[in-house]
């Protein structure tokens, strides 16, 4: 069974069951036995049009952890083919630098890392979950 091919939301009770039987199955240090699931965003700046070339925020922790469901990890594309793996967005700016969300799942018995915060760019991670990909931080009108 793939679970990237499986839409949830028909599923009828019985094979949800065949779905979970499935999880189960997996071995003990898979991130699909934790409970909740937790997806961790990370940030990074690989893209640096600084004069020095450096990010003043290398060397930081940039993470997010968010609460998820199996839809979210399937619609995100954190499993696929029956594994779960590791997937990043990217996101351009007009200026020259570029970003990068990556996100994976932990692990059942892994802790979450001390954050430094996200940088001021949240709203990546909340595009990320709502449409998938890193769309234009909208405008603020000030007045």
């Amino acid at each position: 069974m793939i679970l990237s091919k499986i839409d949830l939301d028909k599923l009828t009770p019985a094979q949800l069951q065949k779905v979970e039987a499935l999880v189960d199955k997996l071995t003990d240090d898979s991130p699909l036995k934790r409970k909740p699931l937790i997806i961790e965003f990370r940030l990074s700046m690989p893209g640096v049009a600084s004069w020095s070339g450096k990010w003043s925020g290398d060397g930081n922790n940039y993470v997010i952890y968010k609460q998820t469901t199996l839809k979210t990890l399937e619609r995100l594309g954190l499993i696929r083919y029956d594994a779960v793996t590791e997937v990043s967005w990217t996101y351009p700016f007009s200026d020259g630098w570029r970003a990068c969300v990556t996100a994976r799942l932990l692990r059942r018995n892994e802790k979450k890392q001390k954050s430094d915060g996200f940088s001021g760019y949240n709203w990546m991670v909340d595009s990320i979950i709502a449409s998938n990909c890193i769309k234009p931080r909208p405008s603020v009108k000030r007045s």
